[in-house]
């Protein structure tokens, strides 16, 4: 009977030592899984929620150029001078409406045909009535019989909005035109096709073919929808209550991605367009959106679990010769726990570079995506200080001094660097750094994660090209020019030198455009900008305004003199005949210039004072230049 109670007990404390071995390789294998699983999925979906914002953005981008073409565009129609004169006349009661329409509607519709976007043009006078109605436009717009009203010259932008004509979203643009007092005189609306906002919004994410990509205006509480059984768009002008709540969210935050809460199924991707109360939303399946990332996860879950089973079921085994194998036992459940950690490091399946560093930045391992990403081998970079690798171009110091900062304050930092690839090549990287601490809070490791973001600083770069250049003649376009003529005066004011403003408008191009063809005359307008740059110094910029314009400015160029042989040279160049695909053309060109500080002090008014300028010129005769200054005048 002894003998029976002492072998329960032993018995006893053998499953008990068991069960006390198994809870800990269970609870060891369960640690390791989740330290590196967890960490690694909010990582994965936060990047790959910055990776589709940064994709929403580029499209809110390329909307926002489009819009941006399309005021400029309109800002062309108010600024046409001659036609602007007679409507300050009529404002003034020195000239009838019939004459009025009789001037302007022939010359609207010839501007009209630059534009192949260009649906109708509506131009209202200072009481709100209808002087020139053009094209395709709305049967009532809500402003014809209202006054309009006197808004400031000085930084003000054309207004856009989306309405309806025959049932059909259109872009509606509306630019005051002012006097040469800064006076509103009138209104131009115009109507755009909605072509290329179909394109923006027919285009799905690249991260998921269900993705949908739409327009909406919480203010108005409109949408603009791409509906693809007639591939066309509708505005909708009732949103749905349960969705509000979730963009209104989305709203206040700026651009930001919203993942799904309470009834929301869907990840929303919200970016406001500039200068408007519509925004660009993107909206993907939750269950679409996070899948890669749960596939990635599941199989090295799988392999901790199977692995725990394994070591579960070796060591219960191992364990029933209690007096005779406990030291085999401890050696066995080592090894168990050190094949679970090996099994956690499943951070080499990943596409993320993921590079492990101690204390001081130095290299311990690294993943075979860091070496595909960067092109440095794992045995070239192990003990070398990650920060040698940055940039050397680059100016980096700042950079490091602000990792450093927030690593201190909350031991993580996430942004933009730039490394140097092993061809030497710039490699543009979105990176995360979090810290691991011991248990006295201080730094063991730094885990560092990244993707390779050279292709969306490809997008970014076209981008900014086509907002700033020409992309006929690649001279800087009308923003451009204003933005540089506004560095240039402050310069000038700053080293108390002379500017000058060249207003070029070339003499008989229209003619060119009616007999030979708009082809014929873009290789025209190209070559006339070769010709101008050639009779310009270095330090000078040569831009396009649109259509026949240019405009130069000459740093440093307080002599009227000197700018007006500058003006001869270009004069004395484009009369030379031109020879365009067999054809030889005979243009000449109207200068007028403009001279900082005693013309104006403000890039406005030198750009308005060298259009009158030019327009001097032309009534002198054409082929010449004329100062704005009387007292100069050639």
């Amino acid at each position: 009977m002894k003998f029976t109670q002492e072998e329960s007990r032993v018995a006893l404390i053998r499953k008990r030592i068991l069960l006390i071995a198994l809870l800990g390789v269970l609870a060891t294998g369960l640690v390791a899984s989740l330290s590196t699983s967890i960490p690694f999925y909010f990582s994965a979906r936060s990047n790959l929620e910055q990776i589709t914002l940064t994709t929403v953005q580029s499209q809110a981008s390329l909307l926002n150029n489009m819009l941006e073409k399309y005021q400029d565009l309109a800002s062309q129609f108010t600024s046409r001078t001659e036609i602007r004169l007679r409507l300050e006349r009529y404002t003034a009661g020195q000239l009838s409406a019939e004459d009025l329409v009789a001037y302007s509607e022939p010359r609207l519709k010839d501007a009209m045909r630059l534009s192949s976007e260009l649906l109708g043009l509506i131009r209202l006078g200072l009481k709100g009535e209808v002087l020139v109605k053009i094209g395709q436009t709305p049967l009532l717009p809500e402003m014809i019989g209202q006054h309009l009203e006197n808004t400031p010259f000085s930084n003000y932008m054309p207004s856009y909005n989306l309405v309806e004509i025959n049932a059909t979203p259109v872009i509606q643009i509306q630019a005051n035109i002012f006097s040469q007092q800064g006076q509103v005189i009138g209104k131009d609306v115009l109507y755009f096709n909605n072509n290329d906002l179909l394109d923006v919004l027919n285009e799905k994410l690249q991260l998921d073919k269900h993705a949908k990509t739409y327009m909406v205006n919480l203010a108005m509480n409109q949408s603009l929808n791409y509906v693809e059984s007639t591939n066309n768009l509708m505005l909708t002008k009732d949103i749905d209550p349960k969705k509000i709540v979730h963009l209104d969210k989305a709203n206040q935050l700026g651009q930001c991605a919203i993942r799904p809460e309470s009834r929301c199924e869907n990840v929303i991707f919200f970016v406001p367009l500039k200068n408007s109360d519509w925004s660009l939303v993107a909206e993907i399946p939750v269950n679409n959106f996070y899948l890669p990332i749960r596939q990635q996860i599941f199989w090295p879950l799988l392999a901790i679990i199977s692995m725990l089973v394994i070591a579960i079921f070796a060591i219960s085994q191992a364990l029933h010769p209690l007096t005779r194998r406990l030291a085999y036992q401890a050696k066995e459940l080592e090894e168990s726990t050190e094949e679970l950690r090996l099994v956690a490091s499943v951070f080499e399946g990943t596409r993320e570079a993921i590079a492990v560093t101690d204390e001081k930045m130095h290299l311990i391992k690294v993943n075979s995506a860091f070496s595909q990403i960067t092109g440095f081998p794992a045995a070239d970079v192990l003990g070398k200080d990650l920060q040698d690798f940055f940039y050397k171009k680059k100016t980096i110091e700042k950079l490091q001094l602000k990792i450093q900062q927030s690593l201190e304050v909350k031991d993580s930092w996430q942004g933009e660097i730039w490394y140097q690839s092993q061809s030497g090549e710039m490699l543009p990287v979105l990176q995360s750094i979090s810290a691991l601490l011991d248990k006295n809070s201080q730094v063991i490791n730094y885990i560092h994660i990244f993707n390779d973001i050279s292709e969306s600083k490809v997008i970014e770069e076209r981008i900014n090209y086509l907002a700033h250049y020409d992309q006929l003649t690649d001279l800087p376009n009308r923003t451009l020019i204003n933005r540089r003529i506004k560095k240039a005066v402050e310069k000038a004011k700053l080293n108390e030198q002379g500017l000058a403003i060249l207003f070029m408008d070339l003499d008989h191009f229209k003619e060119v455009n009616d007999t030979l063809g708009h082809p014929v005359g873009d290789l025209l307008l190209q070559a006339v900008g070769q010709r101008l740059k050639a009779r310009l110094r270095e330090q000078d910029t040569l831009g396009r305004l649109g259509g026949d314009e240019f405009l130069a400015i000459l740093d440093h160029s307080a002599n009227t003199e000197a700018t007006g042989t500058v003006a001869q040279k270009i004069i004395h160049s484009l009369v030379q005949p031109f020879h365009i695909e067999g054809n030889p053309i005979q243009i000449g060109v109207s200068i007028g210039i403009a001279i900082y500080p005693k013309d104006g002090d403000t890039a406005d008014e030198l750009i308005k004072n060298a259009d009158i300028a030019m327009y001097r010129a032309k009534d002198s005769g054409r082929n010449t230049f004329r100062y704005f200054s009387d007292s100069e005048e050639v």
